[in-house]
């Protein structure tokens, strides 16, 4: 059976053989079971395998399991790029 959630997953491995081996374990049960668990597990799959190549800590990549985190993140990035953007054209302005 594939690992959950509470046993840490296989995205709570702390090195990348670990975690690609949890992974291909993991892909061979969903083969099994249930193919749009699969496509999720590929599409979320990569992503994770690379937060922990990068030796992000475990607490981090917990975080990043839901998209709602990520979402508001990338929102906070871009308004604060739009504010510097909004920024520098009412300089340009204000120097016309």
């Amino acid at each position: 059976m594939g690992s959950s959630k509470e046993d840490g997953g296989w995205y709570g491995s702390t090195t990348l053989v670990m975690a690609t081996l949890e992974f291909k374990r993991l892909r061979d049960w969903l083969k099994e079971i249930n193919y749009e668990a699969l496509d999720s597990l590929y599409e979320r799959g990569t992503e994770t395998l690379i937060v922990i190549e990068l030796q992000a800590s475990k607490e981090l990549r917990k975080s990043l399991l839901s998209t709602n985190q990520i979402a508001r993140w990338v929102a906070a990035a871009l308004l604060g790029s739009e504010k510097i953007y909004v920024q520098s054209v009412e300089l340009s302005l204000y120097k016309l």
